[in-house]
């Protein structure tokens, strides 16, 4: 169960007449004409005071504004320096706009009159122009179809059968009373079972619980699967560093995430920290055990046994608030680039450049919509190429840690050659560990949530304890909910274990698990 209370606004609340900067919502895409989005767009960011007097341009420092501007009555061919009325989605403000000017983020510069705002010490205006990758929601999903155990029923050499991963092999797609297999072309018959689940048929004869041809028909459970094939994921991966698996999880386990996580609909809720976030729901684990990901990842490391390099948790962004800490430019584990502590020159693992030897991935669930307004990621695609970590100016890690850091400095660098990995909830973002990426600045007034999870081949220590989650698992009733397979998947992610002189031993410090 999942406590959940109301928090305090760390800004005190004050009637001004600012003058609020905006960016439209667009998309940023090499070699394409941007043209600005005259839709209801949410106020966020710095803002400034207007002056006496003042000029349209002219800001000074202010508060984070709330509430919506409605731009459909702004004319595009407005002419800088011109006021133009504006309708506000806040009852009883109205105010004047205008347009300085057109570059590729569509800033336009208006005065409000009349508004409460809540008053923060904002530091100076900082731009965000950063590339805009956008990965759509899709419109279809395949199907997996899963026996009672959890295994995935495929073709192989034109026969039927169950797996334990879900590579192009396990993918079908349903059309109407059938299932037809996306790669072989192979149609099963689909007629419901007595209860939960369905039988399948080919060619009039049912298929037993092992996918072959049976007197006894195997009961299977029809569920939600990828968007493309998992080798097109794996080909992408392998080409960019990096591959977004668009609202992977379905949309049940998303929203059950997102009540989990006191965000979306539960955005007015507080998270307790202080419970295991794998007793806190059973689509944590679900997610976890993800299978087209898994072999995603394992393929791309080229190593079957992989783990989880720390415990899986929530990474909530609050709405930015100009003064709390930000993440500076790093590599994820193992490397740590830019973040590694007890380290002269900030790096864990000498920089090197073995681009084919991969010693970690990072997959990243996105539990809400990522976009560059909450505070996506920040990536600088393709640098896990480059064998270094991000340059100084960018703003390290280890630079971002130290108190003070963005009073002193601003935010780490938020320019046109970085870039944000817009996605859809639900969806799996998975990512070479050594690409420069950081958290990004939430300039909306709802939280962004999020599941980090490093993964590591077998051979790399993990980066803490994982043993202990999982057997608080197991003592949960979540664990009962989970099929033979996951469980198999979990234990795998979360118990290290290794063949020794005494057999498969566990490399933990619980001493039941060692046994």
């Amino acid at each position: 169960m999942v406590s959940c209370g109301r928090s305090l606004h760390p800004c005190s609340l004050k009637r001004a007449m600012p003058l609020l900067r905006l960016t439209a919502s667009h998309i940023v895409a090499p070699a394409t004409t941007w043209v600005p989005t005259l839709a209801s767009v949410p106020i966020f960011g710095c803002v400034a005071i207007a002056r006496e007097g003042q000029k349209c341009g002219e800001t000074a420092i202010t508060p984070t504004a709330v509430g919506k501007v409605n731009f459909s009555n702004i004319p595009m061919g407005i002419i800088p320096g011109r006021s133009q009325s504006i309708n506000c989605a806040i009852p009883g403000v109205s105010g004047t706009a205008c347009k300085k000017s057109l570059p590729r983020q569509g800033v336009w510069e208006i005065k409000i009159t009349n508004c409460a705002t809540k008053e923060c010490h904002m530091p100076p205006t900082q731009k965000f122009e950063e590339r805009i990758v956008r990965v759509e929601k899709p419109s279809a999903h395949f199907t997996l179809l899963r026996n009672e155990k959890g295994d995935f029923l495929g073709v192989s050499e034109g026969e039927t059968a169950v797996f334990d991963h879900a590579d192009d092999k396990a993918i079908w797609k349903e059309e109407g009373d059938t299932c037809r297999h996306v790669v072989s072309g192979l149609t099963l018959d689909v007629s419901a079972a007595n209860d939960e689940g369905v039988h399948l048929a080919l060619n009039g004869k049912s298929l037993g619980e092992d996918g072959s041809e049976s007197s006894a028909p195997g009961r299977f459970q029809p569920g939600h699967g990828p968007a493309h094939l998992p080798s097109e994921y794996l080909q992408q991966i392998r080409e960019n560093g990096w591959v977004c698996l668009p609202s992977i999880l379905s949309p049940h386990a998303t929203e059950e995430l997102q009540r989990a996580s006191c965000t979306g609909k539960w955005n007015h809720e507080e998270l307790d920290r202080s419970l295991p976030t794998l007793t806190q729901s059973v689509e944590v684990s679900r997610a976890a055990t993800e299978p087209v990901s898994l072999w995603v990842m394992r393929e791309y490391m080229q190593c079957r046994e992989i783990r989880l390099a720390h415990r899986s948790g929530f990474a909530v962004v609050a709405p930015d608030d100009g003064e709390r800490q930000v993440g500076g430019w790093h590599s994820d584990y193992p490397y740590l680039w830019g973040i590694a502590r007890n380290s002269s020159d900030g790096n864990r693992i000498v920089p090197h450049n073995a681009l084919n030897l991969v010693l970690g991935v990072q997959r990243n669930l996105c539990v809400t919509e990522f976009k560059s307004e909450n505070g996506a990621t920040c990536f600088k695609l393709g640098s896990h190429t480059f064998g270094q970590g991000p340059p100084p100016e960018w703003g390290s890690g280890n630079t971002y840690r130290e108190e003070g850091a963005r009073e002193a400095k601003g935010l780490p660098y938020t320019g046109s050659e970085a870039d944000v990995v817009e996605a859809p909830a639900g969806s799996y973002v998975i990512y070479d560990a050594r690409t420069w990426h950081r958290a990004g600045v939430n300039r909306t007034n709802k939280k962004r949530a999020a599941m980090l999870q490093s993964v590591v081949p077998m051979y790399i220590m993990p980066f803490m304890e994982t043993a202990r989650p999982y057997k608080e698992f197991l003592a949960s009733p979540l664990a009962s909910q989970l099929t033979e397979r996951e469980h198999i998947e979990l234990e795998s992610l979360l118990v290290s274990r290794i063949d020794g002189p005494q057999g498969r031993i566990a490399i933990t410090m619980d001493e039941e698990l060692s046994r």
